[in-house]
């Protein structure tokens, strides 16, 4: 990944400087071509040209204003050097450095094509035609749009190239985020406090369910269910649990209780204090509903705790039981019912 990016930036570099240097190019081409078309439209004069000396030759001219030119000189035995010598002396050339880019090789491209000529004269070959050797130079002006246009598709490619790569590295790195949370969720779970809550019958309590019966002056009699029930929580986990809440509900229910935890409003408990790892916890419950049960009818217990634990994470665990006669048994088929988050 590291590569590819060290890569693709040094690709951009490599396509921006050659857009900067064509751009330059092109500038320098338009400059020249404005002060011909300028010189073109004034009054003919005589030209000037500042020849090199007798032990020099020249390579070319260029234009110093006035009307005038001056020939770029080189020593004489500069085609017969060898390229490393001649790039040695091309760069120490003061007029050859002061020539724009496209100019410079435009000197290269005719320099190397008389050096071969001259090579294939000796050899008795024919030398190269004038216009093939212009074709040389022109194409370096003739398509040089061409070039820009394809470094700008080359730049945007590498644009839609980086933003796949960016939504790719995105998509990876979301995906080692959801590891590391999943990872951190196990590991809070192996560490964290399992509160498991049971109901039974108080110890020292000889009523288990109580029917009363009430009436104010005039109005209708008014029928109550008490069942006195012992709530045990035990913290099954590895660290400390702090109960918040206790909350309980009971109804009489004809046939089969329903499995689902119940809508209506339930009854607030005192809270319990922190519970240590394998330690348990008692609190009595009264919990009471309106009416009487008949003999073919059940009493639905259902139990709520909220607790937190060492992460500060709100927990539930939820109960639910049925109460025939003075039998109390869990609603082991009700997973809604018995059921810890």
């Amino acid at each position: 990944m590291k590569f590819r990016a060290l890569a693709r930036e040094a690709a951009i570099f490599i396509l921006v400087s050659a857009v900067i240097g064509s751009i330059g190019s092109a500038i320098a081409a338009y400059r020249t071509n404005h002060a011909v078309t300028a010189l073109s439209k004034t009054e003919p004069t005589d030209k000037y040209v500042i020849a090199c000396p007798d032990n020099e030759v020249s390579l070319g001219s260029k234009s110093i204003g006035n009307n005038a030119t001056e020939e770029l000189c080189v020593p004489s035995n500069f085609p017969t050097l060898s390229s490393s010598e001649q790039i040695k002396i091309l760069s120490r050339n003061a007029d050859f450095a002061q020539l724009p880019e496209v100019e410079q090789l435009k000197v290269i491209i005719v320099l190397v094509s008389r050096f071969y000529d001259e090579k294939a004269q000796r050899a008795g070959v024919a030398p190269v035609p004038q216009a093939s050797r212009d074709s040389r130079v022109g194409w370096l002006t003739r398509y040089e749009a061409v070039a820009v246009w394809l470094e700008g598709i080359a730049l945007i490619l590498i644009f839609i190239w980086d933003r796949k790569d960016a939504k790719r590295s995105h998509q990876e790195t979301v995906a080692q985020l959801k590891v590391a949370q999943d990872q951190i969720k196990i590991s809070q779970n192996a560490e964290r406090a399992w509160i498991l809550t049971v109901l039974g019958w108080p110890p020292y309590e000889s009523l288990k369910v109580v029917l009363g019966t009430s009436q104010f002056q005039d109005e209708p009699q008014l029928k109550t269910t008490e069942v006195i029930l012992a709530l045990s929580c035990k913290n099954e986990g590895r660290s400390p649990a702090w109960v918040d809440k206790i909350e309980g509900h009971c109804e009489i229910v004809q046939g089969k209780p329903r499995p689902e935890p119940p809508a209506n409003p339930m009854q607030q408990f005192p809270a319990i204090g922190p519970i240590a790892p394998g330690n348990s916890e008692s609190r009595k419950l009264n919990l009471i509903c309106s009416g009487h049960a008949n003999a073919t009818d059940s009493i639905s217990i259902f139990v709520q705790v909220e607790y937190r634990d060492i992460f500060d994470q709100h927990r539930l665990t939820f109960c639910g039981y049925i109460v025939i006669a003075d039998h109390l048994d869990r609603q082991e088929n009700a997973p809604q019912r018995n059921r810890n988050t």
